[in-house]
């Protein structure tokens, strides 16, 4: 039997802790294994842990929270991602680059 890789969305936003953990949590629930599906930050959170908030809002959407150890985007993850989606100001990606 051959094996197909599934492939990887990644979401994006500037600290990798508030909203796109979320939106990590919830392209999940709605598309189950069919992607491998992670977050990643321009300037991640330098501690495991998700916003309060956040971590509330899923809680009450009925996810079952493991830690979160926020992730540093970096040119691999693009390669690797069929998608990536950000979740940025546009202040954030100028900065980011310029």
């Amino acid at each position: 039997m051959i094996k197909i890789k599934k492939e990887t969305i990644c979401v994006v936003c500037y600290a990798n802790f508030c909203r796109s953990p979320v939106a990590q949590y919830l392209m999940h629930k709605k598309f189950g294994n069919k992607f491998n599906i992670i977050s990643a930050g321009l300037n991640p959170f330098p501690q495991s842990g998700m916003d309060p908030r956040s971590q509330e809002y899923l809680t009450d959407e009925g996810h079952k929270l493991f830690l979160h150890q926020p992730l540093k985007l970096d040119i691999k993850i693009v390669k690797a991602s069929k998608d990536v989606f950000d979740f940025l100001s546009e202040k954030q990606k100028f900065d980011a680059f310029f």
